[in-house]
Parts: C-alpha cells; structure tokens; sequence
C-alpha cells in the first residue's frame, strides 16, 4: 500500500500485520462490490468479510466511502504504471508498434 492510498485512512499501518488487515480491508470491499450494488455497501459487512472487527476496520477507515476512495486510487495508480511501462517500452519501437501495444 502506498503512502498515497493512505491519505484518507485514520491509521497508517506502519507493520506487516498491519498493512495486511488493510489490504484484506479492501479485497473484502472489492469482493462485496462484485456481488452488491454500492448502495447496500456496509463497514459492517466489509468488517465481516474481512473476518475483523468493525472496531478494527474504523482503525483504518472511516466509512465506506473512505473505502472506496481507496480502491479508486489503487485501480488509479496501477493503471498508470501499467501505462507509463508501455510508454517507457516503446521508446525504441516504431509508430506503428506503439499504436498497436
């Protein structure tokens, strides 16, 4: 997790453990989003899934929104590495080859 995803996180997790419990935090997330509409979306149900407390996920993140806003910046900043690799990459191909990649 990066120190930009972080901005709007109560706690930073500074340890492993800690960093993991905010990861799971967002596949739980992902996963309910996958199956839910945003609307029914519940620091309960993500708590749950994630198979922590709500008290620990409020450590974390202060609403659900707050836990969306960080999956649209993780989303955010792996589509831009991904772009800024095949940028990089085709620096030494051809026209034609850059628009196809």
């Amino acid at each position: 997790m990066t120190t930009q995803l972080i901005v709007n996180m109560k706690k930073i997790p500074k340890q492993e453990r800690a960093r993991e419990t905010a990861s799971d935090l967002l596949t739980a997330t992902v996963q309910f989003l996958r199956r839910n509409h945003y609307s029914k979306l519940s620091t309960n149900k993500i708590a749950e899934l994630a198979g922590v407390s709500i008290g620990t996920l409020y450590q974390y993140f202060p609403s659900n929104e707050a836990l969306v806003v960080a999956l649209v910046r993780q989303q955010f900043e792996a589509d831009f590495r991904l772009v800024q690799g095949i940028i990089e990459e085709s620096e030494s191909l051809s026209l034609r080859r850059v628009c196809r990649t």
